[in-house]
């Protein structure tokens, strides 16, 4: 009998090691990997903004030289409050 608890033992302080070491690369892994990927949605959010921006630009440059009919001569001496 005390084999076997001996056994179960040994297995259970093999099975805390091997959590407390995946532990120890998840921790690793988000305190490097995750500043990273983070700076790089930074980047990627910085220019996508910049698009957006030179697209807005070019809408409003195109309705100002371009205006329809039925709308008004230039949309910024209508615009609603």
């Amino acid at each position: 009998m005390r084999t076997l608890e001996d056994a179960i033992m040994s297995e259970t302080q093999i099975l805390i090691e091997n959590i407390a070491k995946l532990n120890d690369l998840v921790n690793k892994t988000n305190e490097e990997e995750v500043m990273q990927l983070i700076e790089k949605l930074r980047r990627v959010e910085k220019k996508m903004s910049l698009v957006f921006t030179f697209f807005q630009a070019s809408m409003f440059a195109s309705t100002v030289q371009n205006p329809t009919e039925d709308g008004p001569s230039s949309p910024i001496t209508e615009s609603p409050l």
